[in-house]
């Protein structure tokens, strides 16, 4: 059987895997954002979809793993904390799964008809803002579960 102190440690790298994915990914995908070449929004847009699966996915994965283990190790499934966390968590991975993916589907399809040089849409700037904000969401979110965690309101 796993100790405690290893499982919330595999929950705290779970968090640093999915939040710090989603803060990192905002950041250079906002940069390449700006840029009017085609093979850099190409690539910044294959990143989002690569990273999304392997660090922000395995992340959750590993958060919701261990936070149900640890739950009912600790019998705090009654307590505001957790109700809070895996709410906010389940509502991140709705706006993630209900706008974001669809909003990069449409970027990614709307850049593989360009070629070399072309002029970048506008539907695909607004594509950009449209992530922006929503991904600002989907990162305040689980940041407000990761205070509720550590604070523990009643």
């Amino acid at each position: 059987m796993i100790s405690h102190a290893l499982l919330k440690s595999f929950h705290v790298f779970g968090v640093i895997l999915f939040l710090g994915n989603m803060i990192v990914t905002a950041v250079w995908k906002g940069r390449a954002d700006r840029q009017d070449d085609v093979l850099v929004l190409r690539f910044a847009q294959r990143l989002v979809t690569l990273t999304d699966l392997v660090f922000t996915g395995s992340g959750a994965l590993l958060v919701v793993a261990t936070g149900i283990l640890l739950a009912f190790r600790m019998n705090a499934w009654d307590q505001r904390w957790v109700m809070e966390g895996l709410g906010v968590l389940v509502l991140s991975g709705c706006v993630w799964a209900f706008v974001l993916v669809p909003t990069q589907i449409k970027q990614r399809a709307l850049l593989a008809g360009l070629g070399d040089g072309e002029l970048i849409p506008e539907q695909y700037r607004r594509l950009s803002k449209r992530w922006m904000i929503w991904g600002v969401v989907t990162i305040l979110l689980p940041l407000h579960g990761l205070v509720s965690m550590i604070t523990k309101p009643l």
